[in-house]
């Protein structure tokens, strides 16, 4: 996708360079008459005697201004790509213990609502001999620690983990900094565009940079769905509860007959 700009200034290029030449042929013949004419005032100048005129410049110089002997050049440091900038995620799962699954999961919604979270997705699954709730709740990550705190004292816990993750969004943050550059760099190659005449070439250029434009669009868009969707994970803590709760199998009577 960023190699285009290369084809893009080519054609450009090319476009003026066919503009100069035709104006340079125009002016062709005006140089070859300077040149004419300076031939003659030349061969007038001949007769003139430099010994009688002796032009004396300081010792060590010429008569023509000399170049500096070095040119100071600054360049701009380019901004750092490639830095640390892993976020970490909070997470954890839990069993629990459950009497009765349903009555437990209103009670784990209340516990999450107090602290600003709420259940995100919940899944039932039953069988002859086991009902399982598993819940995902969201929770602000400062709030984190005190609602795994409320839950432990509240449920009969079977089981628990909690893993604190770091993800990465350096490839995100770089791809977002080299389409920021590039986007300037259609903008000064629109501006290029916009000063050639009128014609063909000039609206099928214009054409190609917005063509190159709402691609890149399109791409800064899905870099920023990305760091979004991250940055969210690391906002909010999960946490995967999964109640359990055993049936009591029903044993029927065996038919004695008559």
């Amino acid at each position: 996708m960023y190699m285009t700009l290369s084809t893009l200034k080519e054609s450009i290029r090319r476009h003026k360079t066919r503009t100069a030449l035709v104006i340079l042929a125009g002016l062709v013949g005006f140089f070859v008459l300077l040149v004419i004419v300076g031939a003659v005032v030349l061969l007038g100048f001949q007769t003139f005697s430099y010994e009688q005129h002796d032009m004396a410049f300081p010792a060590g110089t010429s008569g023509f201004m000399s170049e500096p002997a070095s040119i100071q050049s600054r360049e701009i440091p380019a901004p750092e790509i490639g830095q640390d900038t892993d976020l970490e995620v909070r997470e954890g799962t839990a069993t629990v213990k459950s009497e009765d699954a349903e009555d437990d999961t209103d009670a784990l919604r209340a516990i999450v609502e107090r602290h600003d979270g709420y259940i995100e997705e919940g899944r039932r699954r039953e069988t002859t001999t086991n009902i399982r709730v598993v819940s995902t709740v969201r929770v602000p990550v400062d709030n984190f620690e005190a609602l795994v705190r409320d839950i432990m004292d509240r449920f009969e816990i079977e089981d628990h983990e909690i893993r604190n993750i770091r993800i990465g969004i350096q490839r995100e943050l770089d791809e977002m900094e080299i389409i920021q550059r590039t986007f300037e760099e259609y903008g000064r190659i629109r501006e290029e565009i916009q000063n050639l005449p009128i014609g063909e070439e000039k609206i099928s250029l214009l054409m190609d940079i917005t063509e190159y434009e709402l691609e890149l669009a399109s791409r800064k868009k899905q870099y920023d769905r990305q760091l979004g969707g991250k940055e969210r994970q690391a906002d909010l803590a999960t946490l995967t509860i999964t109640f359990n709760q055993k049936v009591k199998a029903v044993i029927w009577p065996e038919d004695l007959g008559n």
